[in-house]
């Protein structure tokens, strides 16, 4: 158990705008990614939650992957990823723009 406490998390973040959706209100953009631990392991079950909107966030599924829509105002948001066992991490991601 101590061993899993000393891992870091690793965040791949996959970013893109694989799916662009508009409500009448403003234009969302589908934001997904890949928790993994330093071993390149998925971690299903971590939290991911966008710290500027407190309201949005997911899980990850038995893959470690994730899906947030995050409004497609230019902004750039930081995720934070938790996990028990594992130290939390945050990474800036702005919606539409590519990474890996």
């Amino acid at each position: 158990m101590a061993y899993m406490r000393n891992l870091f998390m690793n965040i791949c973040l996959i970013v893109g705008c694989l799916l662009a959706t508009a409500t009448p209100a403003m234009a969302q953009r589908l934001v997904t990614g890949m928790v993994t631990d330093d071993g390149k392991a998925p971690l299903p079950g971590a939290t991911v939650t966008v710290k500027e909107r407190p309201a949005i966030g997911t899980t990850t599924d038995q893959r470690g992957h994730f899906r947030l829509k995050l409004p497609d105002d230019g902004e750039a948001y930081t995720l934070q990823v938790s996990h028990v066992g594992y130290e939390t991490r945050i990474r800036k991601v702005r919606p539409g723009e590519k990474e890996t």
